[in-house]
């Protein structure tokens, strides 16, 4: 089979955006969960915080993960 110049670029594009196309819709799967995990949250958002809050619930993560780590040693 002899392809030209013109059917092989075709070929490259083709395939190119096939691959872009699967990359993009992955990102996009990422960046919706990513957008649900913080709407899942009990922060309204960065600018509805003081520094206060910002420690508090820095310290709130901190405990939580520090209490799953020694449920996990429990086991």
């Amino acid at each position: 089979m002899n392809l030209g110049s013109n059917e092989i670029s075709r070929y490259v594009l083709l395939t190119g955006a096939g691959f872009m196309k699967s990359e993009v819709e992955g990102i996009s799967r990422q960046l919706r969960a990513w957008a649900d995990s913080l709407q899942n949250t009990e922060i309204k958002g960065q600018r509805y915080l003081s520094e206060k809050e910002r420690s508090i619930s820095k310290h709130k993560k901190e405990k939580a993960e520090f209490l799953d780590m020694l449920k996990s040693y429990k086991k």
